[in-house]
């Protein structure tokens, strides 16, 4: 639920951040003030800021990411190695008819935060973060490289673990939760051709050419 003036106050507040990019651009016309790109800067945030005070976009990112993962609730029987390395992977699922600018009701999501696990520093918890990390890790490769629909806001306070039977070992598995879908984004063509090749280019280790590609893209 969007606190009241929420949305009167970000307006109120990027007024002021546009405002004062125009003015520094406009007070120090050095070139290494017009690199700095301050205005562009101000205008991406506060794109990302509107969507924020708008609860429908988290339920449309919500509604994608479940499909894009099978739909399916963390914990289930999803098995496919594209659902995130045969663990489950889980989003809340939007309730019908409960969805709009101020309001979003959603499932009730259970689980351990992530942060629980990178807490246990014996060797059965290096163990388990290893464990957790596989379908943490497949999960965000599939979003970036598979689906280009990518969750931008994978803090610890966003990720919930539980603990399945009958994992690919036959000693069990784990099952990721991503939460607060609300910032989410796709590449355009040219961007994700760019981050295709510097990737490639640090698996491979080869400094030299991700260095390059840096610079140049």
């Amino acid at each position: 639920v969007l606190h009241p003036g929420v949305g009167r106050r970000v307006e109120r507040d990027l007024a002021l951040l546009e405002g004062a990019a125009h003015l520094l651009e406009a007070l120090v016309p050095l070139e290494a003030v017009r690199m700095m790109g301050a205005s562009r800067a101000v205008r991406t945030f506060a794109a990302v800021m509107r969507d924020q005070v708008d609860l429908r976009i988290e339920g449309k990112n919500l509604d994608t990411f479940r499909a894009n993962f099978g739909g399916t609730h963390a914990g289930g029987d999803a098995t496919d190695p594209a659902r995130g390395g045969g663990d489950a992977v889980g989003f809340p699922r939007p309730v019908a008819g409960w969805a709009s600018e101020r309001v979003l009701v959603e499932s009730l999501e259970e689980g351990t935060p992530v942060a629980h696990y990178c807490a246990d520093g014996s060797p059965g918890g290096r163990r388990r973060r290893a464990a957790v990390a596989r379908p943490l890790l497949l999960s965000y490769l599939k979003m970036v490289f598979a689906d280009n629909f990518v969750h931008c806001d994978l803090h610890p306070g966003n990720i919930l673990v539980r603990e399945v039977a009958g994992g690919t070992d036959g000693e069990g598995g784990h099952a990721v939760v991503f939460l607060d879908a609300g910032l989410a984004t796709s590449l355009g063509p040219g961007d994700r051709r760019n981050l295709r090749e510097l990737f490639r280019a640090v698996v491979l280790d080869r400094g030299v050419e991700a260095g390059r590609l840096m610079v140049e893209r």
